[in-house]
């Protein structure tokens, strides 16, 4: 599952890290809060940065995410390539819903593997959890940390078979209220960041 993500960095230099110099004819302030329904950017089959809103309306329901397993996947559903940082989750510990933050470390930022609908909106494909995430959640987005294998997802071919170590840091319940949109979402709720490797 993933129902928040951030975009720390500017979307140039997340695509430009990617060897990419896609069209962007739009602004896009750094977001601590994404959550759904929001604006947010995705980049199209075409290499097209664009804006649209974050869940597809489906069966009477806004779907958010997509298993990448699912074979049941709409005609008229394209792939995407989604902008973030990092993304949220959520575990209870001592009663209240923690919030943790999941990173690649040896990057700035990093492109989720989506499909979206042309004047509509997109979603975010998800996987089983690696071995270092599954006790926060069973899901966890698919990630696409190379070039190359951005261009095979795009191209249609295979999803990336493994998941990428992640920093895993316990933020603030600030980022818990959809409202709030600031650099205190990312703010470490201890001195402590758990282990890359955990």
């Amino acid at each position: 599952m993933c129902g928040r993500y951030a975009i720390e960095y500017d979307l140039i230099e997340i695509y430009t890290s990617f060897g990419l110099t896609p069209v962007v004819d739009h602004e896009q302030s750094p977001t601590y809060n994404a959550a759904p329904s929001h604006q947010l950017p995705i980049l199209d089959d075409a290499r097209v940065s664009r804006l649209l809103p974050w869940g597809i309306p489906y069966r009477q329901n806004l779907l958010i995410n997509k298993r990448s397993e699912s074979k049941h996947i709409p005609l008229n559903w394209q792939r995407c390539a989604v902008p973030a940082s990092g993304y949220y989750e959520w575990r209870s510990e001592h009663g209240q819903r923690q919030p943790y933050y999941f990173s690649p470390a040896d990057r700035k930022g990093v492109l989720f593997a989506g499909l979206y609908v042309p004047n509509t909106g997109f979603v975010i494909l998800t996987q089983t959890a690696s071995e270092q995430t599954r006790s926060y959640h069973h899901r966890m987005p698919v990630i696409l940390t190379t070039s190359p294998v951005l261009d095979e997802y795009l191209s249609r071919a295979r999803l990336p078979q493994e998941a990428p170590k992640l920093a895993i840091t316990q933020v603030s319940r600030f980022v818990n209220n959809v409202r709030n949109n600031s650099p205190k979402c990312l703010q470490p709720n201890t001195i402590q960041q758990l282990s890359l490797f955990k």
